[in-house]
């Protein structure tokens, strides 16, 4: 059965306040922080990007893909640490047949369903509240996921093994340290989607206690956030 997630990061950053003679103090506005995580759930990869400002999530995105075909992206929008609206498109299992289809939800802020449109296959179709309920909190628990996944170091690498090593997207070589007993080894030329803490020694970047998400197809090595919300 379909399911929908997203998952999300959690670092602090400081809201500073400056002093000039007299006068009161204000505040500036924080930097957004940008991180990225992945997670497995039934044999599906999420390959998440999220960011976050003073503790409380911003934005998100999601690439989700499957061995039976199954791949959508979506978007997910807060305000003042609420979520409020998403956006889904791709391709997910219908009738036994695999469809196109696309989502856009938008929530109070008590967190009700008040506006929604599900099409797949050229159709419209309503959506049943709890299912839009279920799925706001899918996407809570998801920020939960990534929270730790932040604490403990990790972020996600995405490349192409070449030579006995990671080439990321952006071209830096990373060594990758697998786990004992990791069954998805990437074969030469191979795409691959990675969970890792990376560290530098002997001027080398070593990605440790890894997590291989995906691998993936030839025609698609980097993943990159395609949805815009506003």
């Amino acid at each position: 059965m379909f399911r929908v997630f997203v998952c999300s990061l959690i670092l602090f950053t400081l809201l500073g306040c400056a002093r000039s003679g007299g006068s009161a103090s204000s505040s500036r506005i924080a930097p957004l922080q940008q991180h990225s995580g992945a997670i497995v759930v039934d044999d599906v990869s999420y390959l998440l990007w999220l960011e976050q400002r003073t503790l409380r999530p911003v934005s998100m995105q999601v690439q989700v893909l499957d061995d039976d075909g199954q791949r959508f992206e979506g978007a997910y929008i807060w305000r003042d640490g609420l979520l409020r609206e998403l956006k889904q498109r791709g391709r997910r299992e219908f009738n036994d047949e695999m469809r196109p289809f696309s989502l856009h939800v938008r929530y109070d802020t008590e967190g009700a369903p008040v506006f929604q449109r599900f099409r797949i296959g050229g159709q419209i179709l309503p959506m049943k509240e709890l299912e839009l309920l279920r799925l706001y909190q899918e996407v809570e628990d998801g920020v939960a996921v990534v929270k730790r996944q932040a604490v403990d170091g990790f972020r996600l690498y995405q490349g192409v093994w070449k030579q006995g090593v990671l080439v990321s997207c952006s071209g830096n070589p990373f060594e990758v340290e697998f786990q004992p007993g990791e069954q998805m080894i990437p074969k030469e030329g191979e795409g691959i989607a990675l969970l890792a803490k990376q560290r530098r020694l002997s001027g080398t970047n070593v990605l440790r206690n890894t997590q291989v998400i995906a691998l993936l197809s030839d025609d698609v090595n980097c993943f990159k956030p395609t949805i815009t919300l506003e």
